[in-house]
């Protein structure tokens, strides 16, 4: 198996994966704000991965594009560690705190928005859990493993990530959020050997499913497509 610590050689994979299921689905790439630490510059690449740049995304480029209704979707891959998401291989990185601002700043211009939050790294389920978490009104955390558990990933050139590939795989195929997490929380378990323990808060409270019975159904409602009943624009990852 392959740790997180070698997914560096295979996050823009699973990136790039996550990009085309989007763009298949109907998105344009004025729809798609794409980060990459990937050199050789794929075309669909808006930005290196850099902190700076992930908060224009968040708290600029975003408003430009959503009326207040429309979800914001954010996914990030690559290393772990608790309270910390790596942006590249070199000493880049943000903390909670860090995205909680970001994603206050935009819910403060778009409060009636769902931001949908995905993070494939190692200990990514510490961006759920208290003191410091991502959890609260208006959104749903998805994490690829618990707050002190690995992400496993595929060696490069045979895939992406454990939990990320069926995760995006299911969105593709039409499958709600929460049954698209619930496919890929089946998968990344089964292929871990129940070292990889995917998390999802959808009410607020940073207690994850499965501990949170509360957060079963999580994102039923929401998918590739609009939602009945908001208006504007498909939601933008």
């Amino acid at each position: 198996d392959a740790t997180d610590k070698t997914k560096g050689a295979v996050a823009d994979a699973t990136d790039k994966t996550a990009y085309q299921v989007f763009y298949q689905a109907g998105y344009n790439h004025d729809d798609i704000y794409y980060m990459s630490a990937d050199p050789s510059s794929p075309p669909h690449k808006d930005a290196p991965s850099f902190a700076a740049n992930l908060e224009d995304a968040i708290t600029s480029w975003s408003l430009g594009r959503l009326q207040d209704g429309d979800p914001l979707y954010l996914y990030l891959a690559d290393h772990g560690d608790p309270e910390v998401f790596y942006l590249n291989t070199g000493n880049n990185s943000i903390t909670t705190l860090q995205l909680q601002s970001w994603l206050q700043a935009f819910q403060s211009q778009r409060p009636n928005s769902p931001v949908v939050i995905v993070i494939e790294a190692c200990k990514s389920g510490s961006f759920i859990t208290l003191a410091q978490s991502l959890s609260g009104p208006g959104r749903i955390v998805v994490t690829a493993t618990g707050d002190n558990n690995d992400s496993y990933a595929n060696p490069a050139g045979q895939g992406g990530g454990y939990f990320s590939d069926p995760f995006f795989d299911a969105l593709a195929q039409s499958y709600s959020l929460w049954d698209s997490y619930i496919l890929a929380r089946h998968a990344a378990l089964a292929q871990s050997g129940s070292r990889q323990t995917p998390w999802i808060d959808g009410d607020g409270d940073g207690l994850p499913y499965p501990v949170d019975t509360n957060d079963e159904g999580a994102g039923q409602h929401l998918g590739l497509g609009r939602p009945a009943g908001l208006s504007g624009d498909p939601p933008y990852i």
